[in-house]
């Protein structure tokens, strides 16, 4: 059975309303911003609270970090993967446990991270919190009328592909809300027909921005499978979508949509 039978909701006349963004729950605090300098771009307001926390309490556990904060034990156990990539925890040990690195630990591991040596002319300066490298402005576009929207599956765990060209965008995104507690995005693919490089590409868009593309044989299937039921040209398909990466060791900000994992 193809994904146009399993998946869309499929109308050819003009009664399906143009894409609008999914109303958000008020808050009392604008978003705040991710953390910048030595520690991780992980973008949760509540991560330095975690730090603080594993500080005074000279003790790093994730269900220490989940009972004082409050939180699920996925999002205090993020918190503690980027502790130990910022510096401030071991690796766990044999016995399955971590330690508080010391001053001079952790310099030389946010030294490692640069290239640095401990002790080299450069030293000094290394040690200071520098901002990411900047990177240019995202350019928001108009996506086409809406051709159908895409049921999709109750997970959202299909990969796009070429995200790494689109990080400007996927940090706007991401600081643009906290993403532990709202990670639910309306996604759009728009078939790129004039695409030079491949006819059936299919772009992914969130708030106007593109973020990537659906893999080539998955577009190609895609294109095949809509172009049966006599849709061609420049089409546009909602469907939902979610973050990954931004912390830790995966620096880089990924996509994932609720397409199934194959053509099944």
């Amino acid at each position: 059975m193809s994904w146009f039978d399993r998946l869309f909701h499929f109308s050819r006349t003009n009664d399906i309303p143009q894409p609008t963004s999914r109303p958000r729950p008020p808050r009392n605090e604008p978003p705040k911003p991710a953390v910048i300098g030595s520690y991780s771009d992980i973008g949760d307001p509540l991560y330095i609270q975690a730090i603080s926390f594993v500080l005074d309490a000279r003790r790093a556990s994730i269900s220490g970090v989940q009972r004082h904060l409050k939180i699920g034990y996925n999002r205090a156990a993020r918190f503690i993967e980027a502790m130990e990539f910022d510096g401030f925890v071991s690796p766990l040990n044999a016995a399955g446990e971590r330690r508080l690195l010391s001053t001079e630990e952790r310099s030389a591991h946010l030294l490692g991270r640069t290239g640095q040596k401990p002790g080299s002319p450069n030293a000094e300066l290394e040690q200071k919190p520098t901002r990411s490298k900047a990177l240019p402005c995202p350019e928001r576009v108009e996506i086409p009328p809406l051709t159908g929207r895409i049921k999709g599956t109750r997970d959202i765990g299909f990969d796009i592909v070429g995200e790494s060209h689109y990080q400007a965008a996927l940090r706007t995104l991401r600081n643009s809300r906290c993403l532990a507690e709202d990670n639910d995005f309306e996604a759009f693919i728009v078939t790129e027909p004039n695409n030079p490089h491949d006819a059936n590409a299919c772009a992914v868009f969130i708030d106007g921005f593109k973020v990537g593309y659906l893999p080539r044989e998955a577009a190609a299937s895609f294109v095949a499978q809509i172009g049966d039921q006599g849709i061609h040209g420049v089409s546009c398909f909602q469907l939902r979508a979610k973050l990954v990466g931004g912390y830790g060791t995966k620096l880089k900000i990924g996509v994932m949509v609720n397409l199934p994992p194959g053509d099944e």
